[in-house]
């Protein structure tokens, strides 16, 4: 009789420690999903990656060491690129057709711009 009874007390103990221990390791997936999901959420609020967004967009911004990074603008009037430029850009392009331009590319995606 005794041996039965602390067979089942093992067994009992056995059965509560794996179940306790299951539980547990689901508790903390759980825990870890919802702060993956809190961590992912705020990626957009980090400075780091609003100066990222401002720089990919061509906007204004503060780089980290406090230097103001003016807002790009194209080149309308005068000559792109060098006097001696054998491509002849600045003949080819009108200013209207300049201004498109720099509109559709800091218009892109950031993985669109790194292609081109």
């Amino acid at each position: 009789m005794k041996t039965v009874v602390l067979e089942t007390w093992q067994l009992l103990k056995m059965i509560t420690h794996q179940l306790t221990w299951a539980v547990n390791r689901m508790t903390v997936r759980f825990r870890r999903r919802k702060l993956e999901k809190d961590f992912e959420g705020r990626k957009s609020q980090w400075k780091r990656n609003q100066r990222k967004y401002a720089r990919t967009r061509g906007l204004s911004y503060v780089k980290a060491c406090g230097q103001l990074v003016e807002e790009k603008q194209p080149i309308l009037n005068g000559c792109i690129c060098h006097k001696k430029c054998r491509l002849k850009c600045s003949d080819k392009f009108s200013s209207d057709e300049r201004q498109a331009l720099f509109d559709e590319f800091y218009a892109l995606s950031s993985d669109v711009q790194q292609v081109q």
